[in-house]
């Protein structure tokens, strides 16, 4: 059931007179994580892809996801896909693209043919695609999506970030595509040279920007995101069964493994 929002629709929240637009199943994500139930939930999985408990405190400190969240409940208008949000003689269409976040929404004017992209695509860089507790295959979502992309007639593209770019969304697509192939067969390379090797090391084996820095000299915020990244791409090749998981102990503790 598609539903019609009108913009008369205001109500009054804790920030006064506004109104938040917010899909669905994001929203019931946030609520189940708030109060550092996220955190907590990554911490887990880091753990088990052998980081340090070090390494994950220090990260925290910087990471905008955590530094930047929410400090309080704030009230939402739910969306979910093909909801229709009416503005005068605007109408705009919500497009649910999971990938960069679980229930990521596009936002698309027919009429005018444009769709604000949010994170889906930038330009310049590859949206960071990461392992989310409870989501089996963020980078399978997210390749959907990135191809359903194009099943839409759009002729202005805009970003939420970096800058835009005069490239077709086609050719940005297959380049986003194309990074991605490559990432996997880099992660099969490594898993193949050092069979039985943990998530954080291949990570720190994988090919990153990281400004002439080491993997393990870089910022922990960064290293952080690299080994989300990697996670996302490593469930990516296990579901279709080019990766298989172990576990050893160590210190103790159970920390996955991975064989071709």
């Amino acid at each position: 059931v598609h539903v019609k929002f009108k913009a008369t629709e205001l109500f009054t929240n804790k920030y006064g007179i506004s109104k938040i637009y917010m899909g669905k199943k994001e929203k019931e994500l946030y609520d189940k994580w708030k109060n550092h139930g996220f955190r907590k939930e990554m911490d887990k999985i880091f753990l088990q892809e052998g980081c340090s408990r070090q390494d994950l405190d220090e990260a925290a400190k910087s990471n905008p996801i955590l530094v930047y969240a929410a400090n309080q409940d704030f009230d939402t208008i739910p969306v979910v896909d093909g909801d229709k949000l009416v503005f005068g003689d605007i109408t705009i269409t919500a497009v649910e693209m999971p990938g960069h976040t679980p229930n990521h929404i596009c936002y698309y004017l027919e009429k005018e043919k444009i769709m604000f992209l949010g994170d889906h695509i930038l330009f310049d860089i590859t949206p960071n695609i990461t392992i989310w507790p409870g989501i089996k295959n963020s980078l399978s979502e997210y390749l959907t999506s990135l191809h359903r992309l194009l099943t839409y007639d759009i002729e202005i593209a805009y970003p939420s970030h970096r800058g835009l770019c005069y490239k077709t969304l086609q050719q940005r697509v297959d380049e986003i595509t194309e990074h991605h192939s490559i990432r996997l067969n880099e992660i099969l390379d490594v898993v193949r040279e050092n069979p039985g090797c943990s998530g954080y090391e291949i990570a720190s084996k994988l090919s990153w920007s990281l400004h002439g820095e080491s993997f393990e000299s870089a910022p922990k915020r960064q290293i952080w995101f690299a080994i989300g990244e990697t996670m996302a791409h490593i469930e990516y090749l296990i579901e279709i069964g080019k990766l298989y998981r172990g576990k050893k102990m160590v210190n103790g503790n159970p920390v996955h493994t991975y064989y071709i």
